[in-house]
């Protein structure tokens, strides 16, 4: 998640505006942060200074007139039995066994590309601890 500390650089609350809040906005989508990243950050910053407005530590709502990043997740495509299976006949050794992790024992990408042989605890078992 990106850093809020640009928008924190005042020591004050009171100085967050809707101004603050699009040039942080702005500051992301030059840096190139992410759609989702950015939403998140926004999210979590609206939050706290909600929060803040609600129990009177802001005069006014810092998010009137504020446009927030609107991350909308591209719509997944869930592969057949059979594609699996035409995935695992034609991919590698090492493709085969993070299909198998991920498919078979409900593991997310990065999770089964992370699998070591550490792991094994048997010959058919493979422990998930972290």
């Amino acid at each position: 998640m990106p850093q809020v500390l640009p928008v924190l650089e005042s020591r004050r609350i009171n100085t967050f505006t809707s101004t603050v809040i699009d040039d942080f906005i702005m500051s992301m989508e030059e840096r190139s942060v992410g759609l989702a990243a950015q939403q998140n950050a926004y999210d979590t910053l609206k939050k706290i200074l909600l929060d803040a407005y609600r129990r009177g530590g802001i005069a006014e709502d810092p998010f009137i007139g504020v446009v927030s990043p609107e991350y909308i997740p591209r719509k997944i495509t869930i592969p057949t039995l059979d594609e699996i299976c035409a995935l695992k006949e034609e991919g590698s050794e090492e493709l085969r066994v993070v299909i198998d992790l991920m498919h078979g024992c409900g593991l997310r990408n990065g999770e089964a590309y992370a699998a070591n042989l550490d792991r094994l605890v048997a010959d058919d078992a493979y422990r998930i601890t972290e």
